[in-house]
């Protein structure tokens, strides 16, 4: 009709000037990259392994490394960026046999085993958490690892623990704030490390019995290569 202007589309009207929209989600969700956690490891091979005959740490695997280097291998390959290994009684041997580990002595090792553990966790101090393993606790699988990692981060727990049919095992993950309480702690370095973190511990069920393994003789040890030849769960 005469004298009546023509209604253009505001889409076409913006494509005929050369004007291009994006479209855009308004409601879309705001959302932070997942934290990433730092783990270290320590093991404690600093006992005089009168039983065994020989340090543990030194207990050749059939590829002749060194129990202590296994398990510093183990850790790293489950998330830890660094492992110490705790050594003591013979570290006169023990510490150059150990070439391809990091090694802290404890002059202590005598008073129990908490003295090698707050000598350990002192150079730590960085990381968010820290698992915690005896050197004869051989075997532990990287599933195992992966649960009490996946457990730890998800910052619940103070202390996470692995269990096997209801019986705690040996290796345990400790938080940084916790790990600190440790180390201020007078607590009497004989004291087992367990009774002293129950309070604050997460126990977590796993298919793992080498996460009850205390190896003190040569027969035990022998049975645990034997068991882990028949079932070399990674």
């Amino acid at each position: 009709m005469a004298g009546m202007q023509q209604h253009i589309p505001a889409a076409q009207w913006q494509s005929l000037h050369g004007i291009h929209t994006v479209a855009t989600n308004t409601h879309a969700p705001w959302t932070h990259a997942p934290r990433r956690y730092r783990h270290a490891g320590l093991i404690t091979a600093a006992g005089a392994s009168s039983r065994m005959g020989t340090p543990k740490a030194l207990l050749p695997l059939p590829d002749r490394t060194p129990l202590a280097e296994h398990q510093s291998n183990r850790l790293k390959q489950a998330g830890c960026e660094r492992v110490l290994v705790v050594v003591g009684a013979q570290a006169d041997t023990v510490q150059p046999a150990l070439a391809n580990c990091e090694t802290v002595i404890n002059p202590q090792w005598a008073t129990g085993r908490l003295s090698s553990i707050r000598a350990g966790l002192k150079p730590l101090s960085s990381f968010d958490g820290c698992f915690i393993m005896p050197v004869d606790a051989y075997g532990v699988s990287l599933d195992t690892f992966k649960a009490m990692r996946e457990e730890a981060e998800t910052g619940l727990h103070a202390v996470v623990r692995p269990t096997y049919k209801a019986t705690p095992g040996h290796v345990v993950w400790i938080a940084q704030r916790t790990l600190v309480e440790v180390l201020a702690t007078d607590t009497a370095a004989d004291t087992p490390m367990h009774a002293l973190l129950a309070p604050h511990t997460h126990r977590l069920p796993v298919p793992d019995p080498a996460i009850l393994r205390n190896l003190n003789t040569p027969a035990e040890w022998a049975r645990a290569l034997a068991d882990e030849e028949s079932d070399p769960t990674p």
